[in-house]
C-alpha cells in the first residue's frame, strides 16, 4: 500500500521524505518522485513487504548497505581520511626506520663484543700457556731435586 512506499511526498512543497527520515529536494513538481541528482525515489514494494505492509528484512538490509556504502565513499573521497592515512603510513615508516637504526647500533655493539671476547680469548691462552710453562718448570725442578738427591728445606 501507500505506506510502503519508499518515500513520501508532501503537496505543499517539493521535498521527498525518504524512508530512512531523510528530506531531499524534488526536481519539480511535475516529477515529485525524482530528487535533484535524477534518482526515482517511488519503488513498488517486494512481494514481502506488500504482505507484511512493513519493510522486510532483506529491503532493510539493502537500505541499510546503501547507506553504508554511500558513508563509505563519501569517507573515501574526503581529503582528510586520504591525510590519515597518509600519516599513519608515514608513522609505520618512521617505525620501520627506528627499528632499522636501532638494529644498526645492536649490531656495531656484538661486533664490538666480539672484539673484546677474541681479545679477551687470545689472553687466555697465553695465561694458560704461561701456566703451563711454569708447572712444566716447577716439575722438572721436582723431578731434578728428586734425582740428585737434595733435600728441601722448609721456608
Amino acid at each position: 500500500g501507500q505506506g510502503l512506499k519508499e518515500a513520501v511526498v508532501s503537496t505543499q512543497s517539493t521535498g521527498i521524505i525518504t524512508a530512512n527520515g531523510c528530506i531531499i529536494d524534488s526536481k519539480s513538481r511535475d516529477t515529485p518522485w525524482v530528487d535533484l541528482s535524477g534518482k526515482e525515489h517511488l519503488q513498488e514494494p517486494c512481494p514481502v513487504c506488500y504482505t507484511l505492509s512493513s519493510l522486510c528484512t532483506m529491503c532493510v538490509a539493502d537500505k541499510s548497505l546503501d547507506a553504508i556504502q554511500y558513508s563509505v565513499g563519501v569517507v573515501q573521497d574526503c581529503s582528510l581520511a586520504r591525510a590519515l592515512v597518509q600519516t599513519i603510513e608515514k608513522v609505520k615508516e618512521n617505525s620501520i626506520t627506528q627499528k632499522k637504526e636501532e638494529g644498526r647500533i645492536m649490531l656495531k655493539e656484538i661486533e664490538n663484543l666480539a672484539k673484546m671476547y677474541w681479545k679477551l680469548e687470545a689472553k687466555t691462552k697465553r695465561a694458560v700457556g704461561d701456566i703451563r710453562v711454569y708447572g712444566q718448570g716447577l716439575k722438572e725442578a721436582v723431578v731434578s731435586t728428586q734425582s740428585t738427591g737434595m733435600k728441601m728445606r722448609k721456608i
